[in-house]
């Protein structure tokens, strides 16, 4: 039977199936491309912890979706011992000379990102830079650069891109843009790997890299393949969909590294011309609101204290967790199983004691990847395409 004729629960996912699929291929390929640039990335090792032995500190710069998994790095290398800040924020640091400066930028030549390093470098910073283009302002003045693939990198003809797709997403699809600022994730917790690996700073990352990988792809398997999950899934993308049509607000909360993909993802949606509302606009929450819960623990203070005030009124409740039962999913309306945990405890109230304390982010990334395809398969169904959601950019 053609595609085209199954009935509607059949292939409801289709694009968010082949948005996932084309970003592991995509994670993939950043694995690779580290692999063999080998020199480049053992010299970030290098220097990152030449840094840290001298007490150097590390400034953090990106901008938009970028910046915020640029952040999610930060916030790993803090966990082993780093000193971490972020450029342009209330708490930033004075850059002094020999620090380290960190810049994020799928296209290399973001203005707000660019000046922070001309700033950088008058200071007298080491500057690294992680970019799709080589040949970009970024790629050209970083004294060390990691090149990860980006949406110009997906070639011409993929596998992955359906006729569905093309009606309405320009040939190659980059399942809306995103494919730089994922794999920057996936390199930040690979870096966490290659610099606490005793002996060994590739294997390290190859190891944590794929790691991420199959937890992804696993995360898929058990969405796509198993009847209730795959309903649930669909539920879940008609949920949004009725939220954007309706012009619902939607909330989004995290703590910690899900915060920065809850982010993330508001940004991505509200892209979508979703109605997005910051968690300081919470007062102004109504029945018919939706709220996207994200703890992989499904423990999280915070995030349980949203879900039940949420719940009190009676709004629609998205869990995205990595348990189930847990207490945020016996809170929630809708709930997302997504792999990547390994500790049922809440992580958010830890205290970290050493270096030795390493937090591999498996579940933030896979989360960021399935909230990625969802918001490929609202586009598609709701007929806004790519060059539509640019234009909502702020």
């Amino acid at each position: 039977m053609d595609s085209v004729e199954k009935p509607l629960q059949e292939n409801y996912i289709d694009v968010f199936e082949t948005s996932i699929r084309l970003l592991i291929d995509q994670g993939k390929a950043a694995l690779n491309s580290v692999l063999n640039n080998s020199d480049n990335f053992l010299d970030i090792c290098k220097t990152l912890k030449e840094g840290m032995e001298e007490g150097k500190s590390i400034h953090i710069t990106g901008m938009g979706r970028s910046g915020k998994a640029g952040m999610l790095t930060g916030e790993l290398l803090k966990n082993i011992g780093f000193k971490v800040s972020y450029i342009g924020k209330t708490l930033a640091r004075p850059i002094r000379e020999g620090d380290i400066a960190i810049a994020f930028s799928g296209s290399g030549w973001t203005r707000e990102t660019c000046a922070d390093v001309d700033f950088a470098i008058r200071k007298g910073a080491t500057i690294l830079g992680v970019t799709s283009d080589l040949r970009s302002k970024i790629g050209r003045i970083s004294d060390i650069c990691i090149k990860l693939p980006g949406k110009k990198d997906i070639p011409e003809g993929s596998r992955y891109v359906t006729k569905q797709l093309e009606k309405i997403i320009a040939t190659p699809l980059a399942p809306l843009g995103t494919v730089f600022e994922l794999n920057v994730i996936l390199f930040g917790a690979g870096l966490l790997g290659g610099l606490t690996s005793p002996s060994d700073f590739l294997n390290g990352y190859e190891t944590v890299t794929k790691k991420m990988l199959q937890e992804l792809d696993w995360t898929l398997s058990d969405l796509v393949n198993y009847q209730n999950n795959r309903a649930q899934l669909i539920n879940v993308i008609k949920l949004f969909e009725d939220a954007i049509m309706h012009k619902y607000r939607t909330y989004w909360i995290g703590a910690g590294l899900t915060d920065i993909i809850a982010g993330m993802h508001a940004m991505r949606f509200q892209h979508l011309k979703t109605e997005v509302e910051q968690t300081y606009e919470w007062r102004f929450r109504e029945k018919k609101d939706l709220l996207i819960a994200i703890s992989g623990s499904g423990e999280t203070p915070p995030v349980l204290h949203y879900a039940s005030e949420a719940r009190e009124i009676g709004m629609q409740v998205l869990g995205i967790t990595a348990y189930m039962p847990s207490s945020l999913s016996d809170k929630c309306t809708h709930v997302l199983v997504v792999h990547g945990r390994d500790d049922r405890d809440s992580a958010h109230n830890k205290r970290i004691n050493s270096s030795a304390d390493i937090f591999i982010p498996a579940f933030e990334y896979s989360a960021a990847n399935i909230l990625d395809g969802i918001a490929a398969q609202l586009a598609f169904n709701l007929g806004v395409s790519e060059h539509e959601m640019e234009n909502e950019h702020a």
